[in-house]
C-alpha cells in the first residue's frame, strides 16, 4: 500500500538535515531510519542492576548503566555506535541522560565532565563531519538550556 501523504518538512540549521513536523521521539515518522541518530554518554554493561526501579526501569533487563560525559567517554561512546550501525557517520549526535533526574545529586558532577572537555569531542566530530548535528536528549528542559548557555572558552559549539 502506497502513501500519498507528504509531510512538511524543517531543515535543521544548516546541517542538511530535515525532519518532518510530524515525528515520534527523535524518529521522524515518514522515514523512520533517516536521518541516523544516536546517543553519548550512557552505555549498558552486562550486570543486573540491584534495584532498576528506582532509576524508573522495572522489569529491566539485565545491564547496568554507566555514564560518561568526557571527551574520551563520549569518543568511545560514538565509536561503539559507529560499529553497530555499521555506518562512518551519524546525522544527528545527542548526549543522553544528562540531568537531575538521571543523576541526582550528582548531576553537577557529570555537568562539569561535559562542560570540562566533552563538548569539545561533540565539536570535533560535528567540525570533522562525523556528526552533522549535535544535541541533547533529556527528560526535563533545564538541561537544554544550561547546555545552549554561551560558555565560550569550555563549550567550542557555540557561534558555529
Amino acid at each position: 500500500m502506497t502513501s500519498n501523504l507528504e509531510f512538511t518538512h524543517n531543515k535543521i540549521g544548516n546541517t542538511g538535515i530535515s525532519l518532518s513536523n510530524l515525528g515520534f521521539g527523535t524518529a521522524a515518522i515518514g522515514g523512520l531510519f533517516e536521518p541516523v541518530a544516536t546517543k553519548v554518554g550512557r552505555i549498558l554493561k552486562p550486570c543486573a542492576m540491584p534495584n532498576p526501579e528506582l532509576l524508573g526501569w522495572p522489569g529491566a533487563l539485565p545491564f547496568t548503566p554507566v555514564f560518561n560525559y568526557s571527551y574520551d567517554g563520549i569518543m568511545r561512546f560514538f565509536e561503539d555506535s559507529q560499529q553497530r550501525l555499521g555506518m562512518d557517520h551519524i546525522d544527528i549526535l545527542y548526549v543522553r541522560d544528562i540531568g537531575e533526574i538521571t543523576h541526582g545529586d550528582d548531576n553537577d558532577e557529570y555537568f562539569k565532565m561535559l562542560d570540562d572537555d566533552g563538548y569539545l569531542a561533540l565539536s570535533n566530530l560535528r567540525k570533522s563531519g562525523l556528526a552533522k548535528a549535535i544535541g541533547v536528549g533529556v527528560n526535563e528542559i533545564d538541561i537544554p538550556l544550561a547546555a545552549a548557555a554561551p560558555t565560550p572558552i569550555k563549550n567550542p559549539c557555540h557561534g558555529k
